[in-house]
């Protein structure tokens, strides 16, 4: 079964197929050829311990490094005329990067209601880059930009806040109704635990205490007191003996209980 990887999230990767989105991990092998499947890859998918596995990376057409992803055939560079204001310096970077890529790019210019759109119009008509304008109140541009995605595999880039969610959920109405429930959920979520597990606890002192005198990671904040030499031979003996750190440096002599104290008090332990 082959498709294309439509996102990663926690090392799993969700393939898109002709039967839905499968969930999916890499075989160990691309780790070992330090390979990284990246959004938009096509894979092919075997079975394995009843689930599914990429067994295979097509050749990539093309690839960008940040954010990850392959196989582009047009980059949708959006910007604002106002709040962000334009750069065409980066418009410019951008389209450069994607007509060296083999993806065409398109100039979408949103937010024409709060200033004027014609500056990015002039400074684009003579190029060969396809320029369209957003009007929402209308729907102007949508349907080409409709054109442009149809049979493509497409992404957006742009500075935060000119409107690329705005254009998704304009086409895509039920993609904003999603987002909403979905803040919604994790709200009620974030309640959830805060009432019933947060809210009323209280930090036991004595055991924090303890997992301080028997941590390892103590030696790092006893370096600059009792030294290099002797923070690595109490770290190395506090690992093969299981011992806490606190009580070996009482038992090499090397700081007294008042100098622990001390050192605690200060905030360094």
């Amino acid at each position: 079964m082959t498709g294309y990887i439509t996102k990663g999230i926690g090392g799993f990767y969700y393939v898109k197929t002709s039967e839905g989105i499968v969930e999916c991990k890499p075989r160990g092998i691309f780790r070992k050829q330090k390979i990284t499947p990246v959004a938009g890859d096509v894979v092919t998918l075997e079975t394995e311990n009843g689930g599914a596995v990429i067994a295979a990376i097509a050749p990539r057409r093309n690839v960008f490094v940040r954010p990850p992803m392959a196989n582009l055939d047009v980059l949708f560079l959006v910007a604002s005329t106002t709040q962000p204001t334009p750069s065409t310096l980066v418009l410019d970077k951008l389209s450069a990067i994607a007509v060296d890529k083999g993806v065409q790019p398109v100039i979408v210019c949103t937010k024409s209601d709060l200033a004027e759109a014609e500056f990015l119009r002039s400074a684009y008509e003579k190029s060969t880059l396809p320029f369209i304008r957003i009007d929402y109140a209308t729907g102007e541009g949508l349907d080409d930009i409709r054109h442009w995605i149809n049979g493509r595999l497409c992404a957006f880039c742009g500075n935060s806040g000119v409107g690329k969610s705005s254009i998704l959920n304009a086409m895509e109405p039920v993609m904003a109704q999603c987002d909403f429930e979905s803040a919604e959920l994790l709200m009620n979520g974030f309640d959830t635990l805060r009432t019933l597990c947060v809210d009323g606890i209280t930090a036991n002192r004595e055991r924090c205490a303890d997992y301080v005198k028997n941590s390892i990671g103590v030696v790092t904040a006893l370096n600059p007191i009792i030294g290099y030499k002797n923070s690595t031979k109490i770290a190395k003996e506090a690992l093969a003996t299981g011992r806490g750190v606190y009580d070996l440096v009482l038992e090499h002599g090397i700081l007294s209980k008042e100098e622990i104290g001390r050192a605690s008090c200060r905030g360094r332990v």
